[in-house]
Parts: C-alpha cells; sequence; structure tokens
C-alpha cells in the first residue's frame, strides 16, 4: 500500500483489521489519526536516516508474512 495514494485512515483502518501495525515516515498524519481513534495495532513512527534505505529489506522480508 505504501506510495498508492491511499489516505491514511484507510492505511489504518487495513492495518487494525489485518492485526498489523504501521511503520511510517509520515509522523504527523498518523499521530493525528492515533489521537482521534487509538484502537489500532501501533503505528512506529521514525524519521529519514541514511540507514534506513540499507535496513529497509530486512523490515520487508521479515515482516511480509
Amino acid at each position: 500500500m505504501a506510495n498508492d495514494a491511499v489516505p491514511d485512515n484507510e492505511v489504518l483502518d487495513f492495518a487494525t483489521q489485518s492485526g498489523r501495525a504501521i511503520l511510517t515516515h509520515n509522523r504527523w498524519d498518523f499521530m493525528v489519526l492515533h489521537r482521534k481513534n487509538q484502537t489500532h495495532e501501533g503505528i512506529i513512527v521514525c524519521t529519514v536516516t541514511p540507514a534506513f534505505r540499507r535496513l529497509q529489506p530486512a523490515f520487508t522480508s521479515d515482516f511480509s508474512n
């Protein structure tokens, strides 16, 4: 769903219904969503760092199941 122009609230709804947490760089919008509705599996917010591009494949392969 990343970068597919899906509204943030729909991404969070999908993740919640699937029993998954969100990992995002879009902290401000997801912080607002969290304040509105705290019933979700989790929102992990982070900043962009040079190491993220190197670590991203590990996240994708480990959590894709």
